[in-house]
């Protein structure tokens, strides 16, 4: 990991401790994470997402390299998820691999949700939400669903080596995907 051993340390002990952070990333708009760490690789970092009042909404992969500060928070919404039954916060209902874009993409794919690409260097203010339907070398083709919850008629593609932030399991996602219904027939393979 090619960050500061304080900000590496804060990581490591929020992992082990099961304890809330509000993580800030060097990212130009970049919003700050809140929630619970549950895996750190040299590249990226599984964050179990909360929301307002501290309830869990899904997951977010983080590039580690975009990490500039790792504090724990001391709001309620820290200590309220302690009183649920959700605690401790639970990972994914399957490994996610964190050993890059594709394999964190397919992973969470494969859990039967939308996944939602971040490329913030690039465009700060957007994210691009559906299903990888094809892969080059260098980029996944997404078949993204638009904010009415339809599914777009063409694919769209993104460079792998773009994509900052990689969500998934949000509230947001499963109620697009409840709406939209299951993935098209793909007629056409992706074309350049």
């Amino acid at each position: 990991m090619k960050k500061s051993s304080a900000v590496e340390d804060v990581l490591r002990r929020a992992v082990e401790g099961k304890s809330h952070v509000v993580i800030k990333r060097g990212t130009k708009k970049a919003d700050q994470i809140r929630g619970y760490v549950l895996a750190i690789d040299q590249t990226w970092m599984l964050v179990v997402k909360t929301r307002d009042g501290g309830y869990l909404d899904g997951f977010t992969v983080l590039r580690v390299s975009d990490v500039t500060k790792v504090r724990e928070d001391s709001s309620f919404e820290a200590r309220f998820l302690r009183h649920m039954d959700q605690w401790p916060p639970a990972g994914p209902s399957a490994p996610i691999d964190l050993s890059g874009p594709q394999t964190i993409i397919t992973s969470a794919a494969a859990l039967q949700t939308l996944v939602t690409l971040y490329t913030e260097q690039q465009w700060p203010d957007e994210c691009y939400i559906g299903a990888p339907v094809d892969w080059e070398k260098k980029r996944v083709w997404l078949l993204e669903v638009d904010g009415q919850a339809r599914w777009e008629r063409d694919m769209s593609s993104y460079r792998l080596k773009q994509i900052t932030r990689i969500e998934f399991g949000g509230d947001y996602e499963k109620a697009l995907i409840a709406v939209a219904g299951p993935l098209p027939p793909r007629t056409e393979p992706a074309a350049n």
